[in-house]
């Protein structure tokens, strides 16, 4: 239902469009190769291909020895509500293929411009009548086919695992729209405080205003009460299961691998990093990681555990980081009894 909230935020990790309809995370990869000769136009695709982007390619294939530049030069709309990219610069001929990330502008023309494409493959063709985005809720008469999505723990579970934060921050909209029928996402907040107000938890450790962690602020006893109140909810396994797990996969895949606390922390990362120009590097605002681990003495532990303000220079890697905050929860295996 496009109508459901209204579209336009963006999400403050990827900056995709928030929207109550969302096809492919409302995003478009481009992928850019080189030609086979020197002078050549660049060849330009969009995954998925759909009649809402239009790409005029104006780059050229550079020397071999020359440097790859240029991207999006123009990105203008169509009177059909379809758009159209310019691709400007040059490509290093035997270069390996360059990919750009599109945030989609208008998802719910997207979404119909996919679904005619789709029907016309099939040779159903729909009229041009575009359905209003505000108004009553569509009759069961008007239906045409229904899906039945996922359960809500298996969407958590893609959201946590890879941190994706497109639907994590589309949850207050989500329920502000769904629950309280309010396109306001102050509603879905103002459910959440209440959730958290039923597990006996005190909103007052945390600030929030968005869904993923762009513009959120906790402190470790506020996560960890969290965490003991979640264990003891009928939602526990699915939570559990949805987290990352140390050295095995989501987020955690590369993290200590072959630690001996691999497989037995269960947790979830956060990063929030700014650049650093004067000294070409970046500073680390925050990065944490919270959960439960299992000790060797098969006791099962919450743990929250933050850095902030940490510098790296050029050559740094941030890995580092999270691999330090992982030690902390493999220390705690080995230390509790």
């Amino acid at each position: 239902d496009a109508a459901l909230f209204r579209a336009g935020d963006r999400e403050l990790g990827t900056n995709a469009v928030i929207s109550p309809f969302v096809l492919n995370d409302n995003i478009i990869d481009i992928v850019i190769r080189p030609a086979a000769r020197v002078g050549a136009p660049a060849e330009i695709v969009a995954v998925p291909a759909t009649r809402y982007l239009h790409i005029v390619s104006e780059m050229v294939t550079g020397p071999p020895d020359s440097t790859s530049t240029g991207g999006i030069a123009l990105d203008t709309s169509n009177a059909d509500g379809s758009r159209t990219l310019v691709f400007r610069g040059r490509k290093r001929l035997g270069g390996r293929p360059g990919v750009v990330t599109y945030q989609v502008l208008d998802p719910t023309r997207f979404g119909e411009i996919a679904l005619e494409e789709v029907l016309g493959d099939e040779g159903i063709v729909i009229g041009h009548r575009r359905y209003p985005q505000s108004g009553p809720p569509y009759q069961a008469t008007s239906q045409v086919a229904a899906h039945r999505s996922a359960p809500f723990g298996e969407a958590a579970k893609v959201t946590l695992k890879v941190s994706q934060n497109l639907h994590a921050s589309l949850i207050p909209y989500f329920l502000a729209g769904h629950v309280r029928h309010d396109p306001d996402p102050q509603a879905g907040f103002d459910l959440i405080r209440t959730q958290l107000l039923s597990l006996g938890l005190d909103p007052e450790g945390s600030v929030q205003s968005d869904g993923a962690g762009g513009a959120v602020l906790y402190t470790p006893r506020f996560l960890s009460a969290f965490l003991v109140a979640m264990a003891r909810t009928r939602s526990a396994g699915a939570f559990l299961r949805g987290l990352p797990v140390l050295g095995r996969d989501g987020t955690l895949t590369f993290t200590l691998p072959r630690s001996e606390a691999a497989g037995h922390v269960f947790a979830k990362t956060g990063t929030s990093l700014s650049s650093d120009q004067l000294n070409r590097g970046q500073i680390v605002n925050g990065k944490g990681l919270a959960g439960y681990l299992d000790t060797k003495s098969e006791r099962r532990l919450v743990f929250a555990a933050f850095v902030n303000n940490v510098k790296l220079g050029a050559g740094d890697d941030l890995g580092l980081v999270g691999d330090a905050l992982a030690e902390i929860a493999g220390l705690a295996r080995e230390m509790v009894r």
